[in-house]
């Protein structure tokens, strides 16, 4: 099976990025980049939108950044993970069901914190390269 998903890096005017830590498996417990996966007939775009207005009923308009995929063969799967940053507006406030706690984490404190969710240190630590070196 092939699915899409979407994570979205929300960067605060300290230069603060968000993560949200999970309540639900895959990956429960663990600090994740807010996101989900693209529903039939979904652009990634509308995709993205969608989960950030149902997890932390913030408007957010998406600027894609790049994509990473992973295949898990035990579990027959092969999952391509779009990232984006972009504006976002409202007043942050977590689903209670997906999301136990939420936290803007500067980049030095995402290089050292335990139990963060796939390879979503990477794709941080990528994001401010990049930043970096526009």
């Amino acid at each position: 099976m092939i699915e899409i998903i979407v994570r979205a890096i929300l960067v605060n005017e300290e230069n603060k990025i968000l993560l949200v830590r999970r309540v639900k498996e895959p990956e429960k417990e663990k600090w994740s980049l807010p996101g989900g996966k693209v529903k039939w007939r979904e652009t990634a775009k509308k995709g993205i939108q969608r989960e950030i207005k149902e997890e932390l009923q913030l408007i957010f308009t998406p600027h894609y950044l790049f994509f990473t995929e992973y295949i898990l063969p035990e579990k027959k799967l092969h999952s391509h993970v779009m990232y984006y940053d972009g504006k976002y507006s409202g007043t942050i406030l977590a689903k209670d069901d997906e999301i136990s706690e939420l936290h803007f984490f500067s980049y030095s404190e995402v290089e050292t914190l335990k139990n963060i969710a796939w390879n979503h240190r990477e794709m941080i630590l990528k994001y401010f390269n990049k930043i970096e070196m526009a």
